[in-house]
């Protein structure tokens, strides 16, 4: 993976506040590099794995997921309490 210091900034500036980031571009452009670059930042800065949920709609196993009120009920559900979490799709 090539790193990207500049979008992992922007993230890293943005961290732990209580605003949804939304990170958007063209198919094949690095959206899922640049986010699994930042799980592992987090993980190395001591943030659980259990505390990062990672969601991608091509598993089949979340086909049941069929709008914004499943998605949150299935995000909420895994959220660990008292504790900053993290979630993309």
């Amino acid at each position: 993976m090539l790193p990207r210091p500049k979008y992992i900034d922007k993230l890293n500036k943005l961290r732990d506040k209580q605003i949804i980031k939304v990170l958007t571009g063209v198919r094949r452009s690095g959206k899922s590099t640049i986010l699994k670059l930042y799980q592992e930042q987090l993980l190395k800065a001591g943030v659980k794995q259990e505390q990062i949920q990672v969601l991608n709609f091509e598993d089949l196993g979340l086909a049941t997921i069929t709008d914004y009120l499943k998605l949150y009920q299935y995000i909420d559900q895994r959220l660990i309490p008292d504790k900053m979490n993290y979630a993309w799709c």
